[in-house]
């Protein structure tokens, strides 16, 4: 029984844990937000997660989304791990690339015409459906924007 409750003190303070729970704060403050099903991409446990968000240095934004707490909420960042092969289109495009002054009321993203019809109920989502270069011509990669609004911004130098 003691050497039960050595051990898992011993384990509470381990150096590997703090080591993957910062290893895990750092990929969030780069990226600005995380799936839980990225993780295994950069090596870390579901349960660092848990327990960051249980001291509160993770906050947990959605269904499998999580962040660093007291951010300011992007929502087509949101959107965009949302729907992983949505592009971000129409005027949503036109306000990330600071073409018009006004935020959108909703999000608008497109996706293939034989795609499913992604489930989210906490963002404001307008899903239309593209197909062919409509989609994926002038994309950008880091977030999946269409680019027609920085081709445009590239054309008139604004």
């Amino acid at each position: 029984m003691w050497l039960q409750s050595e051990v898992s003190v011993l384990a509470e303070k381990s150096p590997k844990r703090d080591s993957e729970l910062e290893r895990l704060l750092s990929v969030i403050r780069r990226r600005g937000l995380i799936r839980s099903r990225d993780l295994t991409a950069v090596d870390v446990e579901r349960k660092t997660l848990a327990r960051g968000c249980q001291k509160g240095a993770i906050e947990r934004v959605g269904r499998g989304m999580y962040s660093l707490p007291g951010r300011n909420r992007d929502q087509i960042a949101e959107a965009c791990l949302r729907v992983p092969h949505g592009v971000v289109c129409l005027s949503s495009a036109l306000y990330f690339h600071g073409l018009i002054a006004s935020k959108p009321q909703e999000i608008w993203m497109a996706i293939g015409p034989k795609a499913r019809l992604p489930r989210v109920d906490f963002l404001p989502l307008k899903i239309v459906h593209f197909s062919g270069d409509a989609l994926t011509l002038g994309v950008v990669r880091r977030l999946p924007v269409i680019g027609l609004a920085g081709f445009l911004r590239r054309k008139i130098n604004l």
